[in-house]
């Protein structure tokens, strides 16, 4: 699949980002498509309990495995912002229509087919296969 040379090409949060921070679990590029991760039993009722390194971040989201988009290139170990929502540029795997919903495909790429509550969000432009699609993470 082929990644953004450019890393992650944000456009638009609304003023309002949402983003995580989580702990890298091996290196992830600014613009991959990622899933959360984590030990479990590790968080108690209180707040003093957490730490961002209980979350973990993997590249490489699939199906309803979606969290966000990294916003930039850090190795294992290290932290990573995730956004949640927003507006970004990503690679399209297959033709997609304009407002249609999309999902992950599993290769840091949207496909406009989405089964199941895989949505991600919904595609603001058209864009043919292997080409860059505007997408609205966040919203389906």
């Amino acid at each position: 699949m082929v990644l953004n040379t450019a890393g992650a090409v944000f456009l638009e949060d609304f003023g309002c980002p949402k983003i995580i921070t989580a702990k890298a679990r091996g290196t992830i590029s600014g613009g991959q498509l990622c899933f959360l991760s984590g030990a479990a039993g590790v968080v108690s009722s209180g707040a003093n309990s957490f730490s961002f390194g209980d979350i973990e971040a993997v590249a490489g989201a699939s199906g309803v495995n979606f969290a966000g988009v990294a916003l930039s290139t850090v190795t294992s170990g290290l932290e990573v912002a995730i956004a949640t929502e927003g507006i970004f540029l990503i690679t399209s795997a297959g033709t997609i229509e304009a407002s249609r919903t999309v999902g992950v495909n599993g290769g840091d790429a949207v496909i406009e087919s989405v089964v199941d509550g895989r949505a991600i969000g919904r595609s603001l432009c058209s864009a043919g296969s292997e080409g860059f699609v505007l997408v609205q993470i966040g919203r389906s």
